[in-house]
């Protein structure tokens, strides 16, 4: 599926035309897909001139963003090790409404688990790359969202749980020997 502001409006039951959709891009200013920047805009600038682990920074945050979603999201991208994130393939999206809070969308995982020739490796430390990439505004979310002790805990918990249920060693080697056997017969006419 093509994740366009039919696939969005889709899967959340919303209408395609009223969403706010963004992406970065190798820039320090996000390329509009659809709508406009002017809401993430004001979030970034709120988040640059507060201090989340204030609770009441927190919370006006937490109404902007989804905070689980978010959680999700960083737990994806850091177990994979997508090297090539977040200064680049990196969206998210938000319904036009009072209610609409930030979402990521996850796309591109070729410079995951390891890609050869790249600094992809068991031992590379994605969390770095998440929250310390110089303050770019790609990562603003990230590292603000870190200053507050219960969104650290919160990742900490959920990651661990993950680690021990879907990211556990036997789960995603089945599930990646299974991928490589469905198509190892049509790799010998692609390499």
């Amino acid at each position: 599926e093509k994740l366009d502001k039919y696939y969005i409006a889709s899967h959340h039951d919303i209408d395609p035309e009223n969403i706010d959709y963004l992406e970065y891009e190798f820039s320090d200013i996000p390329n509009i897909i659809e709508g406009d920047a002017n809401e993430y805009n004001e979030l970034l600038q709120f988040l640059k001139s507060n201090d989340l682990s204030i609770e009441e920074n927190f919370q006006y945050a937490a109404n902007k963003i989804d905070i689980d979603e978010v959680i999700n999201y960083l737990c994806a991208e850091i177990y994979c090790d997508n090297v090539n994130w977040p200064s680049t393939n990196s969206r998210w999206w938000k319904e036009k409404s009072a209610g609409g809070k930030w979402r990521y969308v996850m796309l591109d995982f070729d410079y995951g688990f390891g890609t050869p020739g790249y600094y992809s490796t068991y031992s590379h430390n994605n969390i770095d790359l998440a929250l310390n990439t110089y303050n770019a505004p790609f990562n603003t979310v990230f590292v603000s969202l870190f200053q507050n002790e219960s969104f650290k805990n919160m990742f900490i918990q959920r990651f661990a749980h993950y680690l021990n249920s879907i990211f556990s060693v036997d789960r995603v080697a089945s599930i990646v020997d299974s991928c490589k056997n469905m198509i190892s017969n049509e790799m010998l006419n692609h390499i």
